[in-house]
Parts: C-alpha cells; structure tokens; sequence
C-alpha cells in the first residue's frame, strides 16, 4: 500500500470505530425516546395533555439528538417522524398541528431515502444478484415509510403528495393493497379545490373493497362520501347515490361496534333507513 492508501485505510476505520460508539449511544437515546413516546401515549389516552406534550417533546429532542449523531440510519428518522405525527394529535392550536405534520412529512422522505439508498448500495454489492427483486423486509419496510409519508401528506394539506405515497406503498405491498386504498380515498376526500378528487376517492374505496371484501372502513368512507352526492324529492327527502345505505350497513356487519358505527347508523337514520339491531349477534334459528 501507498503511504496514501494507508493513511486512507486508517481514516476509514478511525470512522467506523466513530461510527460504531456513536450507534451505542444512540441506542441508549432511542430506548429512552421510546420510554417517553409510551408515557405521552398513555397520558394522551387519559386526556393528561399536559404531561403528554411535555413527554413528545422530549422524546422529539432525544431523537433530533440520535438523528445527528447517526444521521444515515433511516429507522431514526422513522421513529422522529412518527413522535411527530403522534405529537400533532393532542395539539390543540391548528398552526402547531400542522407545521408537526409537515416536520413528520420531511422526516419520512428523509427515511424513505435513505433506506432506497441503502437498497441500491446492497443491490450494487451483489453483482450476481443483479435484476433480483429486493429482499421482502427491505419492501415491506419501505412501504410503512411512505404509508406514513401519506398521513403526514394529507394532514398537512398536501392531498396529491398523499395520493402519490399511496401508490409507492400500493406497488412495494401489494398484499395490503385493501388499507393503502383506504388512506388514499380518505387522503382524497379532503382534498382542496380538486373538482375530480371526490370521484377519485370513491374509486379508491371500490378499488379497496374489491382487494378486501372485508375491509370495513372502505365500506363505511365509501357511504359517507357518497353522502356528498345527495339529493332531494319533491317532498325534502334526501336521495343518496346508489349504493349508499347498501355500503353503510355492511360496515355495520362487518364492525357493529367499530369506530364509525354511530356515524353510520345516524346516516342511516336521516335517511330513513331502518336500522339493523341484530349487527354483531348470531340470529336463534
């Protein structure tokens, strides 16, 4: 080796042994963040807005502090965008709220390009697996990433970055298709100012629904948002589209309980359609 070449070599690993003491204690920083997001979850779910906002941001600094001292590891900004987006629920000032949505939409690309760059790296490495579909993890990994690009997307106002993200996710993860269809109808439904976007939500949900039959959240977003659509008779009765009140109660069947039930049996109820009791109890023969 050349005096040059040797001084090189040293370098490369005076780095990693750098490299590699820093990846400890940012172990240790990310055990703690996570200690903390576990805190302001719980004290979110008691309505302790307080100790929960207090618990974000520390857990938000304990990984802006991990993020630079491992600046190329994209599960690190994962996890800062993610206390980000859970940082932004309990925020009860609408500005605050979505310039945390945008922080988590800036650090999910960051993920997102690092772990395609890590990708391409270990691809470039293995010559003789060349034009070999990456491993699974590595697409499945991805796929979360721009799932929550999507959510951070839409809940900062940007509906066509959101719909774009879905359909990364769509094509690394195809086996999920049923809830990436979903977030992108709902990501659609609240699009500003985009005349063709309420179709393309409806389309999203159909689309969800053919790839999971069972998909309840499809059936219900799909009845709500058809409800845009309604129109009234001659006597004030309201009209939805076709197959509205058929999308509500199969939601209904499928989560009698769920999330949206109430909403769904008001629909129901203002349309005057007679309301199941039996959803969710097998009928006595």
């Amino acid at each position: 080796m050349t005096p040059e070449q040797v001084k090189q070599a040293q370098e490369a690993q005076a780095n990693n042994q750098k490299y590699n003491a820093n990846i400890k204690v940012a172990n240790d920083k990310l055990k703690a963040a996570s200690a903390q997001l576990e805190t302001a979850a719980t004290a979110a779910k008691s309505g302790d807005t307080a100790t929960a906002n207090t618990n974000y941001d520390g857990a938000i600094s304990t990984l802006n502090e991990t993020a630079q001292l491992v600046p190329n590891e994209d599960l690190v900004w994962f996890k800062l965008g993610a206390a980000y987006t859970d940082s932004a629920r309990v925020q009860t000032d609408a500005a605050e709220r979505t310039k945390r949505y945008s922080e988590a939409y800036t650090d999910f690309q960051k993920a997102i390009d690092l772990r395609k760059t890590a990708m391409s790296n270990a691809s470039s490495q293995k010559p003789a697996q060349a034009g070999k579909a990456p491993e699974v993890s590595d697409q499945t990994r991805l796929a979360a990433y721009y799932d929550n690009l999507g959510s951070a997307a839409s809940k900062s106002g940007k509906s066509a970055e959101a719909a774009e993200a879905y359909k990364q996710a769509l094509a690394l993860d195809p086996a999920h298709a049923g809830h990436y269809y979903v977030n992108m109808g709902i990501a659609l439904m609240n699009a500003p100012g985009d005349p063709n976007a309420h179709k393309e939500s409806l389309d999203a949900f159909d689309k969800a629904i053919a790839a999971d039959p069972n998909n309840a959240d499809a059936y219900y977003f799909k009845g709500s948002g058809q409800m845009q659509s309604v129109t009234m008779d001659s006597s004030g009765k309201m009209i939805p589209p076709e197959g509205t009140v058929e999308s509500l109660k199969k939601y209904l069947e499928l989560q009698p309980n769920g999330p949206h039930a109430q909403e769904a049996k008001d629909i129901l109820a203002a349309l005057g359609t007679k309301v199941e009791t039996t959803y969710g109890t097998k009928k006595k023969k």
